[in-house]
């Protein structure tokens, strides 16, 4: 098999995510593991690509065949136990504060350890390194207060909100005037980070 040479990678200066084929996004609908690990092989820019079979239920005719494998090759996904990927499964938001803090391994982006979590509902959980460390590094959604609710399904809008974070991709809010996307408000909380992981919002 070939290898992976990342070292540390950069992040793409483009647009990292679609809408579907209606010209819509989905805001508060919910993020299957093979469309994240999409999003990711769109947001990391890698040295070397590995494309090979690495899980059962993953076979070459999968619309995200190159992605899962590319990103599990990196070591930004993992599969289970019995070898399968399930990328019909919907990503927790403990999930995805774990692949977001793999994503910082990879990039150097760092965690200012002295700052204090403030989540009330992470001690003991499986993910709870995953979501300190992330915390730490300034990528949370505005909706988190004092909980993280780390086995609830995170929602597409939340996930791009705190990639952009991960990204320091500067989001400028209020000057979309014209949604790229057909069927939300310009008042939705996370239009301008959703334009600026298209593409379409650049300061």
């Amino acid at each position: 098999d070939e290898t992976i040479a990342l070292g540390l990678v950069r992040f793409t200066s483009g647009g990292y995510i679609k809408g579907y084929a209606d010209g819509t996004f989905h805001p508060e609908g919910l993020i299957t593991r093979a469309e994240m690990a999409t999003v990711f092989n769109n947001v990391l820019v890698l040295d070397k690509q590995l494309k090979t079979g690495a899980f059962k239920d993953v076979l070459k005719t999968n619309w995200a065949f190159d992605a899962i494998n590319i990103m599990s090759a990196a070591g930004l996904v993992i599969g289970y136990d019995d070898n399968s990927f399930r990328p019909l499964g919907n990503i927790t938001r403990g999930e995805m504060a774990t692949i977001l803090s793999r994503a910082m391994d990879k990039t150097g982006v760092k965690a200012d350890t002295t700052k204090s979590v403030v989540y009330t509902d992470i001690k003991g959980h499986w993910s709870e390194g995953a979501i300190t460390k992330i915390y730490q590094a300034g990528i949370y959604s505005p909706k988190d207060l004092s909980t993280f609710r780390p086995n609830d399904k995170i929602t597409r809008a939340e996930a791009v909100v705190m990639i952009n974070q991960l990204m320091k991709r500067v989001v400028t809010k209020g000057k979309v005037t014209v949604p790229s996307f057909t069927g939300g408000p310009l008042t939705y909380w996370a239009l301008d980070d959703i334009e600026a992981a298209k593409g379409t919002l650049t300061k």
